[in-house]
């Protein structure tokens, strides 16, 4: 949303945004519109791809055209709204769950976990079950998020399909002033970096060397 002065302004709003329609009006579709969707967005010249839809499983169809779009874009995805733990059958939540897509969970106006959130209660860097690298990185407000509506209107909205594009509005605004080496780089500063959003703005934000060790039972 562009600063007007009217409604709300974006996490950016000097991005460009290509809309991608994958799901019809009723909001559910099918696998394959949806891989084609992402192919296409790559395809394109889009640099981070935000995706507020999911699906039980990962599909060849699905992980394939991830794999593909990961090679020119950042992937965000939101991890879903069941309130339940990332294994399967709850609340495996895919592209959210998928390792190269950075899942985000939605937290409330006191930075706790949102009730209806799908989690993860491994952490960025671990899947208990070890099955495909199944995370979720990220939790970013998504409890009564102020949104556009149809025909010039505005109302608060909760879910984590909210929180996902705030997370790519705020990386699209990081990466026109701050240039990253590598998307492992930046994927690094945001799931490790223990400051204001805002700092990473800057080269100057000390860094503390930090590595995650997992004990298995």
């Amino acid at each position: 949303a562009a600063d007007t002065g009217i409604g709300i302004v974006g996490a950016n709003p000097l991005a460009l945004i290509m809309p991608v329609k994958v799901l019809p009006d009723k909001g559910y579709g099918d696998i394959a519109t949806g891989a084609r969707g992402i192919v296409y967005a790559a395809e394109n010249g889009a640099d981070i791809l935000s995706m507020s839809f999911g699906t039980g499983g990962l599909p060849k169809t699905l992980k394939d055209a991830l794999d593909f779009a990961y090679q020119t874009t950042i992937l965000v995805a939101s991890a879903g709204n069941n309130g339940d733990v990332i294994y399967p059958p709850l609340g495996t939540n895919y592209p959210g769950a998928y390792y190269l897509v950075l899942g985000v969970e939605a937290n409330g106006q006191t930075g706790q976990l949102a009730s209806f959130s799908n989690y993860d209660p491994d952490g960025p860097f671990f899947s208990e079950d070890g099955v495909d690298g199944r995370n979720y990185e990220i939790q970013i407000p998504g409890v009564d998020i102020y949104s556009t509506l149809p025909n010039g209107q505005y109302n608060k909205l909760s879910g984590t399909s909210m929180s996902a594009p705030l997370l790519a509005g705020a990386i699209s605004a990081l990466q026109m002033i701050k240039e990253y080496p590598s998307k492992d780089v930046l994927y690094g500063d945001l799931i490790h970096l223990k400051a204001d959003f805002a700092k990473i703005y800057s080269d100057d934000t000390p860094r503390t060397p930090k590595i995650d060790f997992v004990t298995l039972n």
